[in-house]
């Protein structure tokens, strides 16, 4: 399961890597266009609404790729305990965030709308939760991750 995931590329990849099926929750109408025109259905299934609306199933791994930097405290608690709400006992839970750093601060950044870059101690004390245990993280020249198994 992506939560927030745009056009669903990154699912889409993993899922081809992987051999298995996904689901992209987002609710951009213009994301789902790109999704329907690039991406297409297959092994992925898009649903189009609101993440925080969205209520079915457990998943092998629940994961985000540059959504919880668009969040301020409160909401992005509620958004690290839907990844878990989601992801089955033994699953996975997966964050992506921009690198806080001056390349992706000058390059890199959205122009518009609220975005907190990171680094990996801020990304793992912001999506810490009981019942999450810190399996690695991760970083390059623009992102960090973390990487959660669901105790």
């Amino acid at each position: 399961l992506e939560l927030g995931g745009g056009s669903g590329y990154i699912c889409k990849l993993l899922c081809k890597k992987y051999g298995c099926k996904g689901t992209v929750v987002d609710n951009n109408r213009k994301a789902y266009e790109i999704f329907r025109k690039v991406v297409g259905d297959g092994e992925l299934r898009y649903v189009l609404t609101n993440i925080f609306d969205y209520k079915e199933g457990e998943y092998d791994l629940v994961f985000s790729d540059g959504l919880i930097e668009h969040f301020r405290s409160d909401g992005r608690r509620k958004l690290v305990m839907l990844h878990k709400k989601f992801a089955k006992k033994g699953g996975f839970v997966m964050f992506f965030a921009p690198k806080k750093s001056w390349f992706v601060e000058r390059f890199m950044s959205m122009k518009d709308g609220y975005e907190e870059k990171m680094n990996v101690k801020q990304l793992i004390n912001e999506t810490s939760l009981p019942g999450l245990k810190l399996v690695s993280t991760t970083k390059d020249f623009h992102m960090v991750g973390a990487l959660y198994r669901v105790k």
